[in-house]
């Protein structure tokens, strides 16, 4: 055992420089599963809104907050005590990643990867949506006040309520709901950072469709939302979006590996390079 947070993730390869331009172009949705009282099931409602939006289509990642020290493999344990400063333990079916030490909230979003992430507990934390899970109507009140967030409540105490104060309320076994509104409000949360044109540069028929495509992570950004800027001799180069998403995947797997540069994609704000001949 040892005193350390621990981010951990899962992806294919070969979506790796995808995921880069897409933290640093889109932003993902973010819903916090919190409530005032420890064990009333979020990991278990949690287990099951994975399982719903996965059929859905949509790629997810987990971000969870642990009151308690980690069990960590105890290799790569040995690894962390010797001062690593991470771990990359391959397996036959995951790979996890063990950092040497705690992160916050925001970097233990990007480090997941993921066009929707769920995060377990965090409730004094103000990032995207929240969903309560209470046992009572007052609950709802007192969770309500605590949190300025919340879009639904999960009721896990049988107090039979349809809404609290206009925010509706779910039974705990009415689980296909709560992620078709997790779904919908992800969907909104990408429209708005789209150009809204429907100009086609994505590749898609409309931003509706590039929406969709982009929490399957089958898309990475809007080309309509990315200033990219190619100058020969003064005169500018006209880019396709496929040319545009080509440079920047590129560019940022190039620059992750070089010394002073971060290796946190989502730090690059702008990225410019000069090839100018000297005289």
């Amino acid at each position: 055992m040892m005193n350390n947070d621990l981010v951990y993730n899962s992806f294919p390869r070969h979506v790796l420089y995808m995921d880069a331009a897409r933290c640093i172009f889109m932003k993902p949705y973010i819903v916090r599963l919190i409530s005032l009282k420890r064990k009333v099931g979020k990991t278990s409602i949690g287990v099951m809104l994975v399982d719903r939006i996965i059929k859905m289509g949509y790629r997810v990642a987990v971000v969870k907050h642990s009151h308690r020290q980690l069990d960590i493999e105890k290799d790569s344990e040995k690894y962390l005590k010797q001062g690593a400063n991470r771990v990359v333990a391959v397996g036959p079916k995951e790979t996890i990643i063990y950092y040497n030490k705690s992160v916050d909230l925001e970097q233990a979003v990007v480090s997941a990867h993921a066009p929707i992430v769920i995060i377990e507990g965090y409730k004094s934390v103000e990032l995207g949506d929240a969903i309560g899970l209470v046992r009572s109507i007052d609950e709802c009140i007192k969770l309500r006040e605590e949190c300025g967030s919340i879009i639904a409540f999960i009721d896990v105490g049988g107090f039979n309520a349809d809404n609290v104060g206009g925010i509706p309320v779910y039974k705990a076994d009415d689980i296909d709901r709560v992620a078709e509104l997790i779904a919908s409000r992800a969907l909104e949360h990408v429209m708005k950072q789209v150009a809204g044109r429907n100009c086609g540069m994505c590749g898609y028929s409309s931003c509706l469709n590039f929406a969709k495509a982009f929490l399957k992570g089958e898309a990475c950004f809007c080309p309509a939302r990315v200033d990219t800027l190619v100058k020969v001799n003064g005169k500018i180069v006209e880019l396709n979006p496929f040319i545009k998403g080509l440079i920047i995947n590129t560019l940022i797997g190039f620059l992750r590996t070089l010394k002073g540069t971060p290796k946190d994609p989502c730090e690059y704000n702008e990225i410019e390079i000069l090839f100018r001949a000297q005289p």
